[in-house]
């Protein structure tokens, strides 16, 4: 048994969760859920990111104080996840007190290295918001691609930026052009961690995401710059140092959230930290969208490598490309912002989970069309998978009064079960979500097929022994169906399983006994165009 870490990036609080969250964010919990099945202990954890500049943004906008903000969608976050079975071990938020003394200790430790250092500077002020212009709270045109970004990163070139960088700067809330006014911050020298960065990178990589892969050895190339640890706002966890009105930078905070919110589970099941992120034995796995790689593979691995209690860096990376929604990028303001739970008042979660996992990818972006979806789900779960079920229970009950004998299972379908789980297993652990599903699908069609060619309506009419061990064939194929599918779609498996009488306790081949089907229903219903 192993203890598997699993990190699912943090999404803001300060709007609904969207298409593009679901999208990156399911794979996480199916990786989670397949480590279950395998027998590994798992922490999975995640949580509602709630400092920094896109809070007191919306803040601003909805004159409500900042913690009013995080607290409302943190309570919508904690239900749409629930709503899609996500299977979190802790759902944490970074407003908890047990995270912010985590954060406030670990850069305490930090500030005492030779790799923070603290710096006179010239900073963006804004006269008429009275301010320091944190990050996002500048807009500008990229020094690199040319591109309109924000003073974080650029989204159209994935540059890490400082606000400074940006050309023809000016204020994200009132549009004024700022001005340079002195201040001070805490600085975390990447460049002395470069090394040793591209040391651990070099020997972890192996499982990334080519595209976590690609954009990080871009990084180094184009060589690593000090960044801002701290900065001059009055939403955050304030430095170790007590300055006033000094913060810790979001993105030198949130990420410690994994670490808290570890730290909270093993409190809440009488474990230690050390068990999970100092054992050279665990694996960690951190989940997130491209646009969160540079905080994973470079930022996130620098904190733990400038700290002195030696935690364990992240293993794999799994990066998953944009979803756009018609066609069209997600925005707010433009109207095309699909939330979750406008999908979740109209569809079964496990449509949903069916649909993004058989098409998010890390090579390229997944446009969610509503007709796609639907063609998607009444064709290839509910006509292929659903139909399966229906047919082959249908026909035991009418024809067997709902009782199969134990019999042998054909070599053929055991090979081609076992065969499915050894891929399919390759596939999750190495984060290619879709590639697993769609893997399994080959194998509901052989299943189908295999039913349709063994006739079992015409077989029953001459021997009715040979038509029950075709019967009990299917209902080999369909309890090994529901294990394979179980990670991806959980509500659905458990009912089938809980039909035919089996647990799902493992993720390996299943031999089922003499079966006695309990009631059931159609799996799925249609969805009306």
């Amino acid at each position: 048994m192993k203890n598997i870490f699993i990190g699912l990036s943090w999404p803001y609080a300060n709007g609904e969760l969207h298409i593009g969250h679901l999208g990156s964010s399911l794979p996480a919990d199916i990786i989670a859920r397949y480590y279950r099945l395998k027998g590994n202990k798992v922490c999975f954890v995640s949580g509602s990111d709630c400092f920094g500049t896109p809070i007191s943004i919306q803040a601003q906008k909805e004159n409500k104080s900042p913690k009013e903000i995080t607290n409302n969608y943190h309570e919508k976050f904690v239900q749409v996840f629930k709503d899609l079975d996500f299977s979190f071990d802790i759902y944490s938020k970074t407003t908890n007190n047990q995270h912010i003394k985590f954060a406030r200790d670990f850069h305490d430790d930090l500030y005492n290295t030779d790799y923070v250092s603290k710096k006179i500077e010239s900073r963006l002020f804004c006269y008429k918001c009275k301010r320091f212009l944190p990050d996002r709270y500048v807009i500008g045109i990229c020094p690199k691609c040319g591109a309109i970004s924000k003073g974080d990163a650029c989204e159209k070139c994935g540059s890490i930026l400082e606000p400074e960088d940006l050309k023809e700067p000016h204020c994200g809330i009132c549009n004024d052009i700022p001005i340079f006014k002195e201040t001070y911050q805490y600085y975390l020298k990447l460049s002395n961690l470069q090394k040793r960065l591209i040391e651990y990178f070099n020997k972890a990589n192996k499982n990334w995401s080519k595209n976590a892969i690609n954009l990080t050895n871009r990084y180094f190339n184009d060589g690593l710059l000090d960044r801002a640890i701290s900065r001059d706002l009055d939403w955050g966890v304030s430095v170790p140092t007590n300055e006033k009105d000094k913060v810790i930078y979001n993105w030198g905070e949130n990420v410690l959230g994994y670490l808290s919110a570890c730290a909270e589970f093993c409190n809440k099941n009488n474990q230690k930290l050390d068990d999970w992120f100092k054992n050279d034995d665990a694996k960690h796995i951190y989940i997130h969208a491209k646009d969160n790689i540079q905080f994973h593979s470079i930022i996130f691995p620098a904190l733990l490598l400038a700290n002195t209690n030696n935690y364990h860096l992240p293993d794999e990376i799994f990066a998953y490309e944009f979803v756009t929604n018609e066609g069209q990028k997600i925005s707010k303001s433009k109207g095309t912002c699909l939330s979750v739970r406008e999908l979740l008042s109209k569809y079964d979660a496990d449509f949903l989970r069916f649909y993004f996992a058989k098409n998010i990818s890390d090579k390229k972006d997944l446009d969610y069309r509503n007709k796609d979806f639907i063609n998607c789900i009444n064709g290839e779960l509910i006509n292929n998978w659903g139909n399966f079920v229906n047919r082959t229970l249908s026909f035991i009950k009418s024809k067997f009064d709902s009782k199969i004998n134990k019999y042998c299972i054909y070599d053929e379908i055991r090979n081609q079960i076992n065969k499915t789980f050894k891929t399919v297993s390759d596939y999750i652990e190495k984060g290619k979500i879709s590639n697993a599903l769609k893997e399994i699908l080959e194998l509901v069609d052989y299943s189908n097929k295999y039913f349709n060619n063994t006739e079992p309506w015409k077989v029953i009419k001459e021997d009715r022994n040979k038509c029950e061990e075709l019967c009990y064939q299917y209902l080999s194929l369909i309890a090994n169906l529901s294990i394979l599918l179980n990670p991806f779609i959980p509500n659905g498996t458990y009912k089938v399983a809980d039909w035919i009488g089996i647990e799902i306790k493992n993720y390996d081949f299943y031999k089922i006994n003499d079966v006695v089907l309990k009631e059931f229903q159609p799996l799925y219903a249609r969805i009306l165009e």
